[in-house]
Order: C-alpha cells, then sequence, then structure tokens
C-alpha cells in the first residue's frame, strides 16, 4: 500500500513522526481480482479495507437465492 495513499487517510500534520510510522507498518496492501470475495458467507471481516482503486460491492441473497446489492465502495 502506498504511503501517499496511506496520508491521505492518516494525515500527516496529526501525528508525530514515530506514531505515524507506527501506524503506517500496521498495513499492508492485497490485491483481489475481479469477482473474488472480500468476506466469504458466514465469515467474519478480518481486516480493515481501504479501496485504493476499483469498485466493491456488498449484496445479501434474498429467499428466491438471487443477490441483491445492498452498497457499492470505490476509493
Amino acid at each position: 500500500m502506498s504511503k501517499d495513499f496511506l496520508h491521505r487517510i492518516f494525515k500527516p500534520d496529526n501525528f508525530r513522526p514515530d506514531e505515524l510510522e507506527l501506524v503506517l507498518a500496521q498495513y499492508q496492501k492485497k490485491t483481489f481480482d475481479k469477482h473474488d470475495y472480500l468476506i466469504e458467507l458466514g465469515s467474519k471481516a478480518p481486516y480493515y479495507y481501504w479501496l485504493e482503486s476499483g469498485f466493491a460491492r456488498s449484496y445479501a441473497i434474498d429467499t428466491e437465492g438471487k443477490d441483491i446489492s445492498t452498497k457499492f465502495f470505490s476509493e
């Protein structure tokens, strides 16, 4: 994950340099392909995610087995 991207989330003016480095060290970039799942059915989210680029959607399955979009996410 690029530091420029993380600096938009964690503004350097809000942290001492040592604090900022500690926070930034906790994040790593993870790449997903189209149609990959961030969270599998029945599991809990193990991470916080920020979209650096692309789109994601959340959905629910209705009683007839159709998926219904509930939210869309972008960077």
